[in-house]
């Protein structure tokens, strides 16, 4: 397998870094930097700590998202008064950061961007309050619905790494999961972003295109106005322009599936990167989302690198979806559950014996898309949908129509602007309105 590098890398010494910065590949873990082990009492030391908070604050009061809400010349004075109190310098970075108020933004200490680099094995690492979480391989099965249709899931966990193999290895997986459920008869899915806290988001995006389709999925927009694309390439995912490819192989090639129906569960730990693949499936075809509102970490981060081998995530842009709607805080589904907490662990929906009523729901809207044939071997889709009388907020807010007499087709719609009903199969959708003339 391989990883092409993007054409906006400027040194060959450091592509990773510039990955990083092209994108927001850290999502908040601790929500306190952890503390770094610096010596308080030498001179030199002291010195040292000075270098590595002042430039940390050049970088926050250059680029940072909320830079212009923070008196930085109080922000220098307090923090070398706290580092001369003999407060270490991890503390008093993580101090600094705070004043942000962002809620995005975070330290990286030395050892944790040894591990993000692939430079250090975190699973050898004690565990601790400062330790990152244990990887997590994507997973998958074969969902029956009530009528027989058969439906990928697929549970896209948060990946904290940018050692290339390492990624690379993630997002094949990603996409052999989808071939294989594919040949057992799937033709709907289910991605499952809960406990999702982000880390890097090309792997994941790079694993999904096969069910994203080729295009533009979403963009970052900074305070200055510039704005960059992210989106996929069948076995590709790109920043900027579809040129500018950061991950491309065959082994990330999943089945066709950008006209499959596909449900989108979220929870209050979707963060990061983790919601910038939400953000993704915004606008497309086909599309539900379930569960509840997302962290509200939907912003970018740039990796600034520190004197002493530490990181700040720092977030210096807002996410925004193919439709231009713009983000920053918690993403709400299309259904709401207001579980007043996460209701999954690690274990996959039903495998740890506990009911999954988001799982359950996104099913039932799913089943309403397609009809069975064969012993449900195999399906194909019902010619459309028409709105529920329970509206958009129901558990089941579409019910299986035959078409219409005089319904005519149309592209450029939708859900938000469909009147009664939408055509299955493809972005092309339908209202009953057309069919009478003016819309």
């Amino acid at each position: 397998m391989k990883i092409k590098l993007n054409a906006l890398q400027v040194e060959n010494q450091r592509p990773l870094r510039q990955r990083l910065r092209l994108a927001f590949t850290w999502a908040v873990i601790v929500c306190a930097a952890a503390p770094f082990a610096h010596a308080k009492d030498p001179e030199a030391e002291q010195s040292g700590d000075v270098v590595v908070l002042m430039a940390a604050i050049s970088a926050m009061k250059e680029k940072a998202l909320t830079r212009e809400r923070v008196d930085w010349g109080e922000v220098e004075q307090i923090g070398r008064r706290k580092l001369d109190d003999g407060e270490s310098l991890g503390d008093v970075l993580a101090w600094a950061v705070e004043r942000l108020g962002d809620g995005h933004s975070r330290v990286i200490t030395a050892q944790e961007a040894r591990m993000f680099l692939g430079k250090q094995d975190h699973r050898a690492e004690p565990a601790g309050p400062s330790a990152m979480p244990p990887p997590l391989d994507p997973s998958g099965r074969l969902a029956i619905t009530s009528s027989g249709c058969r439906v990928a899931y697929l549970r896209v966990p948060y990946f904290l790494s940018a050692d290339p193999p390492t990624m690379s290895t993630f997002a094949g997986s990603l996409a052999s999961l989808q071939r294989r459920l594919e040949g057992e008869g799937a033709r709907a899915v289910i991605i499952d972003l809960r406990g999702n806290v982000g880390g890097n988001m090309w792997p994941m995006l790079a694993g999904l295109s096969g069910v994203l389709g080729d295009g533009k999925h979403g963009e970052i927009w900074a305070p200055d106005g510039s704005r960059q694309a992210w989106g996929t390439s069948i076995g590709a995912a790109w920043a900027g322009v579809p040129e500018n490819v950061v991950m491309a192989d065959e082994s990330f090639k999943g089945p066709q599936a950008a006209l499959w129906p596909a449900a989108v569960l979220t929870d209050q730990r979707t963060a990061s990167s983790g919601e910038a693949i939400a953000i993704s499936f915004k606008g497309r075809a086909n599309t539900r989302s379930f569960g509840d509102a997302t962290r509200g970490a939907s912003s970018a981060n740039e990796i600034v690198s520190l004197p002493d081998g530490s990181m700040i995530a720092l977030t210096t842009s807002l996410m925004v979806d193919r439709n231009g709607k713009r983000y920053g805080g918690p993403i709400t589904p299309d259904v709401i559950f207001n579980l007043s907490t996460p209701e999954r662990g690690v274990s996959p929906p039903i495998e740890d014996g506990k009911s999954d009523p988001v799982y359950e729901a996104s099913l039932q809207w799913l089943d309403g898309t397609c009809t069975a044939k064969n012993s449900g071997i195999a399906y194909t889709l019902l010619w459309g949908l028409k709105r529920s009388p329970e509206g958009e907020n129901s558990l089941n807010p579409w019910v299986a129509v035959e078409k219409p007499q005089g319904a005519v087709e149309f592209n450029g719609c939708d859900d938000s602007r469909l009147d009664e009903y939408c055509l299955l199969g493809g972005a092309i959708k339908w209202s009953r309105r057309n069919s009478r003339g003016a819309r």
